[in-house]
Parts: structure tokens; sequence; C-alpha cells
């Protein structure tokens, strides 16, 4: 409920488990499976974890 908007997301619906927010977006079909892994890259500095301001629950769809 905190992150579902009114009437569900367009095109999926009411997000129901565990879920990510993901900032952007990402090639390929709707309802993909999004496999997350260690970035290839060498290590650095570890940033702090970004903090969540606002998430809009306003409905997409004009209800």
């Amino acid at each position: 409920d905190e992150v579902n908007p009114k009437g569900g997301f367009v095109k999926y619906g009411i997000v129901k488990n565990n879920y990510l927010l993901l900032k952007g977006s990402l090639p390929g079909p709707s309802k993909r499976l999004v496999m997350l892994r260690k970035a290839m890259r060498p290590h650095g500095k570890h940033d702090d974890a970004p903090q969540i301001s606002y998430i809009s629950t306003a409905s997409k769809q004009g209800v």
C-alpha cells in the first residue's frame, strides 16, 4: 500500500509482495525478470544508502 498508486501500476497492477524501486528505465519487455549481481568494476568508496524523500501514489490512469 505504501508504493501502490490508486488503481495500481499501468499494465502491471497492484504490488503485493516485497519490492525494489529502481530509478530510470530498463530495456526489454514489461514484466521482465531483472537480475541483480555484483558490479564488475573495482570496488571504490562506498556511498551511504540513498534516502527516499517522496513516493507518488497518484493514479497514472487518470482515475
